[in-house]
């Protein structure tokens, strides 16, 4: 079972505010309607991310979307494992993303996003969970369905750069 300890005590004490998304270990990953191939002890339908984690994860460490500006700089963070889910965390991601280019302009916007939005190119295809040469690609990044819409919204919005972690390779 998934424990958390209550750190919100330790943000409150810091001269500044804290803003964190989630991690595919915190809360599940992202949505996979079959199973992988990758390796038998692995149930990739078990390990899809649900609204519960979310909204746990959110109840000791804030909103898993959030946007602020300081020193006329936009962050933007949002767990992006809700993409293709079907969740209510996915449509609310949609929203505030489709209104993040009606903020006031600022001189610079980051984002902050769990899974990368791509591998080694913008157009490659969508990886095949079944094959196990395609599986980690699959595992390590935002899929084709949804990176297109995802990068148009984030370049209208203006975004100059886009971090992201998840991808972690022996």
């Amino acid at each position: 079972e998934w424990e958390y300890q209550m750190v919100t005590d330790d943000f409150a004490s810091l001269p500044f505010p804290v803003f964190v998304i989630p991690g595919s270990q915190d809360v599940g990953n992202k949505h996979t309607a079959i199973r992988g191939n990758y390796s038998p002890d692995r149930d990739d339908l078990k390990l899809n991310v649900p609204s519960e984690r979310l909204s746990l994860f959110s109840s000791y460490f804030g909103p898993i979307n959030w946007t602020f500006v300081h020193r006329n700089v936009r962050f933007t963070g949002f767990y992006d494992a809700v993409l293709g889910s079907g969740l209510p965390e996915e449509a609310r991601l949609w929203s505030m993303l489709e209104k993040l280019n009606t903020l006031p302009p600022v001189k610079h916007h980051v984002v902050v996003m769990h899974y990368a939005l791509l591998i080694d190119d913008l157009d490659e295809q969508e990886f095949d969970i079944t094959n196990n040469e395609e599986y980690l690609p699959w595992y390590f990044s935002v899929g084709q369905a949804h990176r297109r819409r995802l990068l148009d919204l984030l370049k209208k919005a203006g975004v100059e750069i886009i971090f992201s972690g998840h991808i972690h390779m022996r």
